[in-house]
């Protein structure tokens, strides 16, 4: 059995086969509201679900009201994603399947250019500031040793801190239209994906950097030929890989023992554009060592002749 976060209420009573899920308590402040945001809901309720072995597939998410429309459009479009992946299991938000057609609508808006991300004239303007100095350290050596880095994974050059963030109108964070403002590390690897690289150095890497880590891969795949024609050239492939590296997984993410996966990643199927791999490293012999295991790579689907 898997620790559930005490902050997340998960109602299977009220309708058969729906599992809701919310926060147990308002939040007064914007402050308040982003420590809760910081554990899913919609991932949570999977675990909630796979954990008790219930017969719940369709998951009712019910946000807290006043969430910013950039915070909305987040969790809109993650979603949108797990219900493609995850095979079997149904999404609603607020009890409707909306969240599809608002998905759609946030990819038609990008398409036009009325959503929009940063251009190679102001690639760092949102990097981030301070982070953990374990993390910076090992994130700056990756940066500069790629090809180094999980056995040749990454043939080639990767950007650092990658942001991430989409605006409307006019690049001002007050026109913040998603709530994603970087991404670890971006490269192409061995395969020709387009990768998004989450990293966690020293702890486990918790169901919220698991959210973050789906979001930034979104991030990749709907300004993918963007990226592609600015600063990664060597993207040969349509699909996006999403690695999740770190020294431990979440048990909800990898199992108790971390080493035979769980019902949760073994629900993630790849969809028709995303793989999901989890490598875990020994951040105590890095930058000097190289040793990791691959804990669960998502098999891409077989094509359909």
């Amino acid at each position: 059995m898997i620790d559930l976060p005490s902050n997340i209420k998960f109602d299977s009573v009220g309708n058969p086969g729906v599992l809701r899920v919310s926060y147990v308590e308002s939040m007064p402040t914007p402050r308040d509201e982003a420590a809760a945001l910081r554990d899913p809901l919609d991932l949570w309720g999977v675990a909630w679900i796979l954990n008790h072995g219930s017969s719940e597939r369709v998951i009712d998410v019910r946000p807290p009201r006043g969430l910013s429309r950039a915070q909305w459009r987040t969790l809109v479009l993650r979603m949108a994603v797990l219900q493609d992946c995850m095979t079997g299991f149904e999404f609603r938000l607020d009890g409707t399947a909306r969240h599809v057609q608002e998905a759609a609508e946030i990819r038609g808006d990008i398409r036009s250019g009325l959503l929009f991300s940063y251009d190679r004239a102001n690639l760092h303007r949102g990097a981030a500031g301070t982070k953990p100095a374990p993390e910076a350290i090992v994130e700056a050596w990756v940066g500069e040793h790629a090809k180094k880095f999980l056995h040749g994974v990454f043939p080639h050059r990767m950007v650092r801190q990658f942001p991430a963030g989409v605006f409307k109108t006019s690049l001002a964070e007050r026109n913040r239209a998603t709530s994603k403002l970087w991404i670890d590390l971006v490269g192409v690897d061995k395969e020709g994906r387009l990768s998004a690289i989450e990293l966690k150095v020293g702890d486990d890497l918790s169901m919220e950097r698991f959210a973050k880590g789906i979001d930034g891969a979104i991030f990749c795949h709907e300004f993918q030929k963007y990226m592609q024609r600015s600063w990664f050239p060597d993207v040969t492939s349509d699909r996006i890989a999403l690695y999740l590296v770190a020294d431990r997984f979440s048990p909800a993410l990898a199992g108790v023992d971390g080493d035979s996966g769980h019902p949760l990643t073994e629900a993630l199927q790849a969809s028709d554009w995303l793989d999901v791999i989890l490598v875990q490293i020994d951040s105590a012999v890095l930058p000097h060592g190289l040793g990791e295991r691959i804990v669960f790579p998502a098999p891409a689907p077989t094509p359909v002749e």
